[in-house]
């Protein structure tokens, strides 16, 4: 009878263990808000995590294609009933040659029996704050520094003499000291920029610090700097 007993039990103990095997849940990475993905292979050794990273980096659909840097899960939402459904909630950090993104998505899974677990749809988490970081200042695009001198200097004076800017003024320029930084969320780019202004008794030099604030285009998938301020000259070189 004891051998029937735990005959019995053992049996039990095997289904419970396969059940806990066969759940594919166990198959979602656990959320441990720590950093699982390696860069040098390029993985993080879970297939669920893989997919979720696949689609959040093909921008067919919707994601942002680059370098993934990190990756990690700060929460779940399971369906204990049918075990075939989650809401993975994740951070990403994908950088491309113009800026660093870090992104906050709740990604719907649906588990399939033979292609197991799939992207059905993400989002982003509201409660969560995306971040843009420019790697590239507002100083690498020349046509921008040009139109910001001509259009937005316009007219200004130094002890009286007026520098009013036309096409015909516009002469040599060039950027330096160009320094970005973050505040509150967003980034900046200031820099000091010494132009020529061709005037008939000769080239005046002078310089100006500019300020551009850079913005990132979710609908086009761009981002790109604008002019936000400037100090005007109060000094000019003739040369």
């Amino acid at each position: 009878m004891k051998k029937k007993v735990i005959l019995a039990g053992l049996l039990c103990c095997m289904c419970l263990g396969l059940t806990a095997c066969g759940n594919p849940l166990n198959k979602l990475p656990e959320a441990t808000e720590e950093n699982i993905y390696d860069t040098e292979e390029e993985t993080t050794g879970n297939e669920a995590a893989d997919e979720i990273i696949d689609v959040l980096t093909d921008e067919d659909e919707g994601g942002i294609d680059g370098d993934v840097l990190e990756f990690s899960v700060y929460d779940r939402d399971d369906d204990e009933d049918d075990k075939d459904q989650s809401d993975v909630f994740v951070e990403i950090v994908i950088e491309t040659d113009e800026f660093e993104y870090t992104g906050y998505y709740i990604v719907s899974m649906e588990y399939d029996k033979e292609d197991g677990w799939e992207v059905d749809e993400f989002v982003i988490d509201d409660d969560e704050d995306c971040l843009f970081k420019p790697l590239v200042g507002a100083d690498e695009d020349e046509d921008l520094l040009w139109e910001t001198i001509y259009y937005d200097m316009d007219l200004f004076y130094i002890d009286g003499r007026e520098f009013y800017i036309l096409s015909d003024n516009m002469g040599e320029f060039s950027a330096s000291n160009s320094e970005i930084y973050e505040e509150d969320g967003e980034f900046y780019n200031t820099m000091n920029i010494d132009f020529e202004f061709i005037d008939y008794d000769g080239s005046y030099w002078v310089e100006y610090e500019v300020t551009f604030k850079y913005y990132y285009d979710a609908y086009y998938g761009e981002g790109y700097w604008y002019f936000y301020d400037c100090v005007l000259p109060t000094s000019y070189e003739l040369r």
